[in-house]
């Protein structure tokens, strides 16, 4: 598994350029799944433990990188607090709220792979951008 060399912050830049790629490559790309997003919460986690002190929000997290990952996540009503951090669900989750019917793509892009088409979004991505962890706005956009 790819994400088990995921140790430092610093190994996860190669993860984000190859998603990047994907992204720049692949026009029907809308985003990483929310159970892709909680495996890399859970890596983080895993590594990391309390390294953060409890600082922001949910113990031996930060918010930050709560942030990073739901941000990159396109459905999200499976977003939930216990697998992506209260943060990622407060800020980007949908409270288990599945839409109905017939799915249109571009109603589900993720916050990360939109492209604001008015001032709501343009808000959103806006404090998406400036929560990532130090060093990832630029790699990310």
């Amino acid at each position: 598994m790819l994400l088990a060399t995921v140790k430092e912050q610093v190994d996860i830049l190669p993860l984000l350029t190859m998603i990047n790629y994907i992204k720049r490559h692949n026009k029907d790309f809308i985003g990483i799944t929310a159970e892709q997003g909680a495996e890399l919460y859970a890596q983080f986690k895993q590594y990391h433990g309390n390294k953060y002190k409890n600082q922001g929000v949910g113990v031996g997290s930060d918010w930050r990188w709560q942030h990073l990952f739901a941000g990159m996540i396109f459905d999200k009503w499976n977003i939930s607090s216990d697998k992506h951090g209260p943060v990622a669900l407060c800020y980007y989750g949908n409270f288990g709220a599945k839409p109905r019917g017939t799915l249109n793509k571009e109603d589900y892009v993720s916050v990360w792979i939109n492209k604001p088409k008015n001032m709501k979004e343009l808000q959103k991505k806006g404090i998406w951008l400036k929560s990532l962890p130090d060093g990832f706005t630029l790699t990310v956009e």
